[in-house]
C-alpha cells in the first residue's frame, strides 16, 4: 500500500515539476515525460526528458551555466543523434542523459493530462474492470507498428495454433505485428531466429519456447529486444540470476484453481489437480502415464509428485508403482504397458501429457475407463468429454496464461519501465490453469472460442498497456489475466 501511494505521489510530483515545460515548451509530437536528477560533465542538473510513444525521438531540457538548455533529436536502437542543441555546449552529454532517462525509476508520465488533485489520491487504485479505455481499437496505437517475435517449438501444435488465433485478433485491434519462428529443433535454430527477428525490426520477444536458455536472453539484449517468457521453463522466482539481464521483463507463475497447501510450481499443481479430481470422482483403480519422470525430467517428476499428493488429499490410498505407465507412445514398451492396463481392472487412466493415444484402445475395449490429462479445450477433447470418455482436463487457456507475456513485452519495448519490474526485480505474474471436470464446462469454453471470443478481450488487453491506460501498474497484469475457471465461465454467461 505504501508503495502504491508513493508511486501516485511521484506521478503528482512529475506533473508539478514539469507542468510549465509540458504546457509551453515541449512540442506536440512528444507524448510522455519524466523528471529526474543526474550528474554530468557540466555538473548536477534536474532533467526533464520527453519522448514519443515508441521512444524514437527525445526532447530534453535542464539548466546549467546559468542558462536554459534544450536538446532534441532521434533515437535508433538506443543510440541518440542530436539534431538541435540550443546553446551548442551540451550535445556531448545527450547519450548519457538519455541512458539515465531510460534507467531512471521515475515513471514516464503522459503529457497533456491534468495534475491529479491531492484529494483524488486513493488508498487503492481502481480495479481494472472499472477502467474505461478511450481508444477506437482501429490499429491506430501505437503510432508506429510494433513488431513482436515469437519462438515456437512446433508450428503445427494445437496450442500454438490457438495462441496464433489470439495474436491475429490482437493484430486487428492494435498496431502490432507478430513474427513467428519455424519449428525450432535446436538452440542454434533459436539463436538464428533471434537474429532474424532483430533484423526484421522486432523490439519485443515472446519466449513461448526456449531451449537456448539464457543465451537467447543475451542475444535478444544484444539486439535491443525485450524478452518476456520462461527461460528453461522457469522465471525469476526459480532463477533469480535472470535479474542480471536488463532486457529480461519476466514470466508468469502457474497457480491452481484448487486449494493446495504449500508453495509449489505449476507442474506439481497440474499433477495435483489431475489426481485430486479423479479421486473425487470416485475412481477405484487409476493408472498413471508418468512420461519423462522415469528419466528424471524435472517437469514430469513434479507432475508425478503432485498427482500422488492429489490422490492422497482426496482420500485415495490404492496407488503403487505397479500403476505407473512409463516412457512415451510409439515405443514397444509403452504399447505393452498400455495393453496390460486395458486388459486389467483399471477404471481410469491419467496422463501427464496428451491422452489422445488412449482414445481408440479404450473405445475398442468396450470398458468404462475414464481418462484425464493436461490438455486442450479443442474439438477432440470436447467430443470425448461429451461421450463420457474424458473426465478431467487441466487446461492452460492460451490468452489468460501465455497471453500475459504480450503486454509485458510490449510495455517494455514502448519504454514504460514501471511496467517491467516488481519491487526492483523481473515480473512474476500469477495466472491460473483451469481444472475442467464437467462436459458442460468444456462445451462452454470450446464454443466461446469457436465463436471468435476470448476471455481476455482487446478491451481487457488495453487496460494493461501503459500507453492506453496511464493508471496501469505491474499489478494490472494479474488483475486482467489471472482468471479462475469460475470467473471465465461467468464471462460467458
Amino acid at each position: 500500500m505504501k508503495k502504491l501511494i508513493a508511486l501516485v505521489l511521484a506521478a503528482v510530483m512529475v506533473f508539478a515539476l514539469a507542468g510549465a515545460v509540458m504546457a509551453e515548451e515541449i512540442p506536440a509530437d512528444y507524448t510522455q515525460v519524466k523528471v529526474f536528477d543526474g550528474t554530468y560533465g557540466f555538473g548536477d542538473a534536474e532533467i526533464t526528458a520527453a519522448t514519443n510513444d515508441d521512444q524514437s525521438a527525445f526532447y530534453i531540457t535542464f539548466e546549467c551555466f546559468d542558462e536554459d538548455q534544450i536538446l532534441e533529436g532521434t533515437i535508433d536502437d538506443g543510440i541518440v543523434t542530436v539534431d538541435y542543441d540550443l546553446t551548442g555546449f551540451v550535445a556531448g552529454d545527450a547519450q548519457l542523459i538519455w541512458d539515465d532517462a531510460v534507467a531512471s525509476e521515475e515513471p514516464w508520465t503522459p503529457i497533456g493530462g491534468e495534475a491529479p488533485a491531492e484529494e483524488a489520491v486513493a488508498e487503492d487504485a481502481a480495479p481494472a474492470e472499472d477502467v474505461v479505455i478511450d481508444y477506437a481499437f482501429d490499429r491506430s496505437w501505437p503510432e508506429e507498428e510494433l513488431k513482436v517475435a515469437m519462438a515456437v517449438y512446433d508450428t503445427t501444435d494445437e496450442q500454438f495454433l490457438a495462441m496464433r488465433e489470439y495474436n491475429d485478433y490482437l493484430e486487428q485491434n492494435f498496431n502490432i505485428k507478430f513474427m513467428y519462428s519455424e519449428s525450432i529443433a535446436s538452440a542454434e535454430d533459436e539463436i538464428a531466429f533471434v537474429d532474424s527477428a532483430a533484423a526484421a525490426g522486432c523490439k519485443a520477444y515472446f519466449g513461448y519456447y526456449n531451449i537456448a536458455e539464457t543465451e537467447t536472453v543475451k542475444e535478444a539484449q544484444a539486439h535491443g529486444m525485450f524478452y518476456a517468457g520462461g527461460v528453461g521453463g522457469v522465471g525469476y522466482d526459480q532463477r533469480p540470476e535472470l535479474a542480471d539481464y536488463d532486457n529480461y521483463v519476466g514470466s508468469y507463475t502457474l497457480k491452481s484453481d484448487l486449494e493446495v497447501e504449500g508453495d509449489h510450481n505449476g507442474d506439481y499443481l497440474g499433477g495435483y489437480a489431475l489426481g485430486y479430481a479423479m479421486a473425487q470422482k470416485g475412481y477405484q483403480h487409476i493408472a498413471y502415464c508418468e512420461g519423462g519422470a522415469s528419466f528424471g525430467v524435472q517437469m514430469f517428476v513434479d507432475r508425478k509428485d503432485g498427482f500422488i499428493d492429489g490422490l492422497t488429499a482426496a482420500g485415495y490410498d490404492n496407488f503403487s508403482d505397479a500403476d505407473l505407465v512409463s516412457g512415451w507412445p510409439g515405443t514397444d514398451e509403452f504399447a505393452a504397458q498400455q495393453t496390460a492396463v486395458i486388459a486389467g481392472d483399471y477404471d481410469a487412466v491419467v496422463s501427464s501429457f496428451n491422452v489422445a493415444m488412449w482414445f481408440q484402445p479404450v473405445m475398442e475395449s468396450g470398458k468404462q475407463i475414464g481418462l484425464a490429462a493436461i490438455g486442450e479445450a479443442n474439438e477432440t477433447y470436447k467430443d470425448f468429454f461429451d461421450m463420457g470418455v474424458v473426465q478431467t482436463v487441466v487446461y492452460d487457456c492460451e490468452e489468460t496464461v501465455f497471453g500475459v507475456y504480450l503486454p509485458m513485452a510490449i510495455n517494455a519495448a514502448m519504454g514504460y519501465d514501471d511496467m517491467t519490474k516488481q519491487d526492483g526485480h523481473p515480473l512474476v505474474i500469477p495466472v491460473t490453469r483451469w481444472t475442467i471436470t464437467e462436459a458442460e464446462q468444456m462445451d462452454a469454453i470450446y464454443e466461446y472460442h469457436a465463436a471468435g471470443n476470448f476471455f481476455v478481450s482487446a478491451e481487457d488487453f488495453a487496460k494493461t498497456l501503459k500507453g492506453l491506460n496511464p493508471a496501469a501498474t505491474s499489478d494490472t497484469y494479474e488483475e486482467v489475466f489471472n482468471l479462475t475457471l469460475d470467473e471465465a465461465l461467468a464471462k460467458i454467461q
